[in-house]
């Protein structure tokens, strides 16, 4: 009998070698930490004054804002789970 890790390592490595496919998800940029989401917030709101972002993790949250609204159909913020 298969255990469960030996059948979810032989899913992972067919999906690496065929590129990832995924329809509704096609890539995940960054899984967030939530230690970090106050400083992402807090730079959200400075660039909402004009000011820059002063953390990388606001830096990054705001970079994916912009994809989003390039093309909103394929580029999401996730929502944590």
């Amino acid at each position: 009998m298969e255990h469960l890790y030996q059948r979810l390592a032989t899913l992972a490595e067919s999906w690496r070698r065929q590129g990832y496919p995924c329809q509704d998800f096609p890539a995940i940029v960054e899984i967030k930490d939530a230690r970090f989401k106050t400083a992402a917030d807090e730079d959200i709101a400075r660039d909402g004054r004009g000011e820059k972002p002063i953390t990388v993790e606001g830096r990054k949250a705001l970079a994916v804002r912009k994809w989003e609204r390039l093309n909103p159909d394929r580029v999401k913020e996730a929502a944590p789970c």
